[in-house]
């Protein structure tokens, strides 16, 4: 879940009997700081079957992609990737969700910003 102050906090879901509550299991989530307002959204955006862990910020700027390592578990199953987004300009307080809007079998970026419009970045793959 993001947070505010930038971070991502880390929940674990819990069945108890025929209910279930999601139990805070690590502060500080990977340890990183996006600026405030951090946004997480898991989506395959390069379409290799692996997820992918995006976090937009409130200031636009600091999008940041973290694919996930099959290998490896925990804190260490997601690492910085830098080469996603690098020439996209994204609005203040954006929300990033991913979605096939064109049909084509791959992911979409839409953001939506604190000036309540969405902006559409459309996959052309890579």
């Amino acid at each position: 879940m993001g947070k505010f102050n930038g971070q991502l906090n880390k929940y674990i879901r819990k069945d108890i009997g025929n209910e279930f509550r999601f139990i805070l299991e690590r502060r500080k989530y990977l340890d990183l700081d996006v600026g405030l307002g951090s946004v997480p959204v898991i989506a395959d955006i390069n379409n290799d079957q692996k997820s992918e862990l995006i976090i937009g910020s409130d200031s636009g700027e600091n999008f940041r992609v973290f694919p996930k390592d099959s290998e490896n578990q925990g804190l260490n199953a997601w690492k910085p990737f830098k080469q996603y987004f690098k020439e996209l300009k994204f609005p203040v307080g954006g929300n990033p969700v991913f979605a096939d809007l064109d049909k084509d079998g791959d992911l979409d970026l839409i953001i939506g910003s604190e000036a309540g419009t969405l902006h559409y970045f459309r996959n052309e793959g890579q």
